[in-house]
């Protein structure tokens, strides 16, 4: 319930600006040019030859994470960039100002890892171990419902003078902190190997999904029993070993109809979409159920009205 609150409260208080784009930033993202991308940066995050299909498993929060990595990190085939830069570049010419101010701040973020050290208000002083210093962001919604010692996992950005996260923030229990540090430093000597003039900012520019790496790793495995049901924390093994079973169900049924689709190559599929409440579309996810507000009066949520679908 209190994963439940913390997602949900981030929802609520997206400003209309912040919906607005992250809606369109998202329907460009899953547009036909970018589905063999999106097919290739889905194996990359989740460490296996995974069908796009196995979207349809996940629970929005890992659609959420994972259309936000490959949103802002991952490089195109046909342009060696991010999908971002493409969006700002072509189709956001006409937004307002304010929406393209917010969107310029986003194409500068990075994911990092923090540790709640106090809440303040509707701020939290943070330490960034991997950097060993402290910071202040403004985070409503982690502020009410994050602890201190928890760690947060998310993309920071600075918009109008303050630091803010980005939407999809994952929370940890503090004690996986040590093995985490560890575990990026490991993989930024790696890299640094083939980069040798790399610093920690273009590590994670090109590696930013390495903090989902560690929990899906054999490191995260004594850290299994901390998170996932029964806690106030998320468990993407548990959604990898959905898009596990869900593969293995397809291949079973494509032995069955290997017959009838020999000679014949299907077109590539789309993920099925969906909108979540305040307006952000998400590949692959149902509908969210919700919940009857008290006195029958409805919840006011931002929402995007699209021209040509909604009336």
């Amino acid at each position: 319930m209190r994963r439940d609150q913390l997602r949900r409260s981030q929802e609520l208080q997206l400003g209309y600006d912040d919906a607005y784009v992250l809606s369109q930033l998202y329907r460009y993202a899953q547009s036909a040019r970018f589905v063999e991308d999106l097919a290739n940066a889905f194996q990359v995050y989740w460490g296996g030859a995974f069908s796009l299909d196995g979207m349809s498993e996940l629970a929005p929060d890992d659609v959420r994470r994972f259309m936000e990595w490959f949103a802002h990190d991952y490089r195109t085939q046909a342009d060696g960039r991010p999908v971002i830069e493409l969006f700002l570049e072509r189709e956001a010419t006409q937004f307002p100002d304010d929406a393209k101010a917010l969107l310029q701040a986003w194409t500068t973020s990075l994911t990092g890892m923090y540790r709640i050290v106090s809440r303040v208000g509707e701020s939290l002083a943070l330490y960034d171990p991997l950097r060993e210093q402290e910071l202040t962001v403004r985070a409503p919604a982690l502020a009410r419902n994050a602890q201190v010692g928890d760690v947060l996992v998310g993309r920071l950005y600075e918009h109008r003078g303050e630091r803010h996260f980005s939407f999809a923030v994952m929370v940890l229990p503090g004690v996986l902190e040590e093995d985490m540090v560890t575990f990026v430093r490991n993989a930024l000597r790696l890299y640094q190997e083939e980069h040798p003039r790399a610093e920690l900012d273009a590590f994670l520019q090109q590696r930013g999904y390495i903090f989902q790496a560690f929990l899906l790793s054999s490191r995260g495995v004594p850290y299994r029993s901390l998170v996932g049901p029964g806690t106030r924390f998320h468990d993407p093994a548990a959604a990898r070993d959905k898009l596990f079973a869900h593969d293995e169900r397809e291949a079973r049924r494509r032995m069955q109809e290997q017959q009838q689709q020999q000679g014949q190559r299907p077109e590539p599929r789309r993920a099925p979409v969906h909108r979540t409440a305040s307006g952000i579309v998400l590949p692959g996810v149902e509908r969210e159920e919700e919940e009857e507000p008290e006195g029958g009066r409805p919840v006011e949520r931002p929402t995007i009205l699209i021209p040509g679908r909604d009336a």
